[in-house]
């Protein structure tokens, strides 16, 4: 069937590869190479030991260049690769010395540094990352950090850390630090009697485009008298001061998934179903005020962004959810 736009094939033929989250540019500064992870299969999840390879695809002559192998790697992001300020350095996830944490991929000198810290929520100005323990994403959804040991999972041993929370990684010294706390997070929340007890963690993490605020999706486990992970959506300045809560349990329980950040870097969008109505999409401040369905009369679905200019909106569809125009 044709396409109403041009399409092209970029990776090889053989091979499964992939980009990482839908709100992560895979193209080079450049706009000349293509960062992915090829995956050794797709049958099935990875377990420990099995490795995947971080690759650049040449847009222009074509050709894939393998740049690492690694062992940081799961079947939602792949390694979570993600371009350095150059089109000489890429960042990843791996396994070194059995810890799961990032490395520096330095392309010209084929040299790897690793990092003390995780890859995930990267600064737009490529000097910090931002990131939940990546061994401990499994435990609300496997997929997104690095692969679980068959048994000894890595799992919160309090219901409220004060050793665990959002750390910052320092891409140019490798150095890291916690940011804040689960605790000191959930202690500048609205009320939060209903989830007593539950065990908190940090699960995606992002920064805005206008490099002056993060936001990071809590979930909550064995929450009495309820099923499932409750979820809630707080920001915070970079320092890790003024803690809001922008999206709570009580709103995204109806319904929703997927924020990202607007262009303007004051906004979330997200899909929500408001009370007693279909899924829609909607945006609201970073406190969580000015709540606003967006493109009114579409049916909210899949992965969903805006473009730099903020008019025209972008999503992909869940089949359970369908998609009208």
């Amino acid at each position: 069937q044709e396409s109403a736009v041009p399409v092209s094939t970029v990776s090889p033929g053989s091979g499964h590869y992939m980009t990482t989250f839908f709100d992560v540019d895979p193209f080079s500064p450049s706009g000349r190479f293509l960062a992915v992870t090829q995956v050794p299969f797709i049958e099935r999840i990875p377990i420990p030991g099995d490795k995947a390879r971080v690759c650049v695809i040449d847009l222009v002559e074509g050709g894939c260049e393998v740049v690492h192998e690694t062992l940081g790697w799961g079947a939602q992001l792949g390694a979570n690769v993600q371009w350095g300020s150059s089109d000489d350095i890429l960042y990843c996830n791996d396994v070194v010395e059995g810890r799961a944490t990032g490395v520096r991929i330095e392309r010209a000198q084929r040299k790897v540094v690793p990092l003390d810290g995780p890859v995930y929520g990267l600064s737009p100005d490529r000097r910090y990352s931002y990131a939940p323990d990546i061994e401990y994403v499994n435990a609300i959804i496997p997929g997104y950090g690095v692969a679980d040991p068959l048994t000894g999972k890595k799992r919160q041993t309090t219901p409220l850390s004060s050793t665990e929370g959002i750390w910052r990684t320092d891409l140019v010294t490798g150095e890291r630090k916690l940011l804040v706390s689960l605790r000191d997070i959930v202690e500048c929340l609205p009320d939060q009697s209903e989830l007593a007890g539950s065990t908190y963690y940090v699960f995606n993490v992002k920064v805005n485009p206008t490099n002056t605020k993060l936001f990071a999706v809590l979930f909550c486990t064995g929450v009495r008298l309820r099923g499932g992970t409750p979820v809630q959506l707080v920001t915070m300045n970079l320092d890790g001061s003024n803690i809001k809560l922008a999206m709570p349990d009580a709103l995204w329980r109806v319904g929703g998934h997927h924020p990202n950040w607007t262009p303007d870097g004051e906004h979330i969008l997200m899909n929500l179903r408001p009370k007693g109505k279909p899924m829609a999409f909607v945006r609201f401040k970073a406190d969580g005020t000015c709540l606003e369905t967006v493109a009114p009369g579409h049916k909210g679905s899949g992965h969903p962004s805006l473009d730099p200019s903020g008019r025209f909106l972008v999503t992909d569809s869940y089949v359970s959810e369908g998609f009208r125009k």
